[in-house]
């Protein structure tokens, strides 16, 4: 597993999802999404390296993971669109 392609179509998923001009969710990206969040948390809960977008400038050592995992979650989706 990838776990940067996976954040990756996430983020992109989403974006399509919180498009302006989108009027309804798309059921197949919806699924798709619940499908990369299970995969992801899946590949880190059993030791995996966290996708390069979220290791940028953090001292890794200092949070907890799954702390830092919640934090850039809800700030990347804030930051999209």
């Amino acid at each position: 597993m990838d776990p940067n392609a996976n954040l990756t179509e996430q983020r992109e998923i989403i974006q399509r999802m919180m498009a302006p001009d989108s009027l309804e969710i798309d059921t197949g990206d919806a699924v798709r999404l619940a499908e990369l969040v299970l995969e992801l948390d899946g590949w880190l809960a059993k030791g995996g390296f966290l996708p390069r977008r979220w290791m940028t400038g953090r001292d890794l050592r200092a949070v907890p993971a799954k702390r830092l995992i919640e934090d850039l979650t809800e700030a990347d989706v804030r930051n999209m669109g």
